[in-house]
């Protein structure tokens, strides 16, 4: 069971606006803790420590940015993080998810399910979805918490966005490099970065940074390349 309590005071002293709806938080919390004990879905299972590192690190986005209503997709989201959790706290919100690992993505797929939130859980790699006519320019936001580089994280997600939606990429505490060694890809894609924000989790002493990144035109239809290539020669 995760202590409530805490919940609600570490998203209030991040800065999160209620309503918390900490009912489903703390449903979506024991699911992974359960299936966790059978799946490798997170090495975090201090409920303090996984409401501040996953749930608060997860809604960040909600510190700087209005989500409400746009058409969102969480690449690579593993366990969930960070769609489901910015989907509980923004219900009107049209989240979907991405994850090429297929017992994962099953995972995501059972959990929306049993916390009633809507959504579309495509078990496929990005690359490959990037080509896909009906998910190609269709998303108005991109969320990215995987660890990959910037430059090639930009590959996956800037094909999927609209002209004019961004790409939110999580990052730690000094993410200017990252971006200086991106600017090829930037370049390439089409893309701008628009903004970095960072922020310090509640109770914590950690530092994150937020990259949010513009799209201006459209991509060219080479991009994304398959993922050998991605991998091997980065933009």
């Amino acid at each position: 069971m995760m202590d409530k309590d805490f919940l609600v005071h570490a998203l209030t002293v991040f800065g999160v606006r209620p309503p918390f709806h900490v009912e489903l938080l703390e449903k979506y919390y024991d699911r992974v803790m359960e299936v966790n004990k059978v799946m490798n879905l997170t090495s975090i299972v201090d409920e303090r420590e996984f409401i501040i590192k996953h749930i608060c690190d997860s809604v960040s986005p909600l510190l700087f940015m209005d989500i409400n209503g746009l058409k969102c997709i969480d690449i690579g989201t593993g366990a969930g993080f960070p769609g489901i959790p910015l989907k509980v706290m923004v219900p009107d919100t049209e989240m979907d998810y991405m994850e090429s690992i297929k017992k994962k993505a099953r995972f995501v797929k059972e959990t929306i399910e049993i916390l009633g939130i809507d959504g579309t859980v495509y078990d496929k790699r990005a690359e490959e979805s990037g080509h896909d006519p009906s998910l190609r320019e269709s998303y108005d936001v991109v969320f990215s918490r995987a660890v990959s580089s910037l430059n090639v994280l930009l590959e996956y997600s800037v094909p999927l966005l609209k002209v004019g939606g961004r790409m939110v990429a999580y990052k730690g505490p000094s993410p200017e490099e990252e971006i200086d060694s991106a600017a090829g890809a930037l370049n390439t894609l089409s893309a701008r970065v628009e903004s970095v924000y960072k922020y310090n989790l509640p109770e914590s002493g950690i530092t994150h940074s937020l990259i949010v990144i513009r799209k201006i035109a459209e991509t060219k239809g080479l991009y994304p390349r398959p993922s050998a290539r991605i991998s091997k020669k980065p933009l």
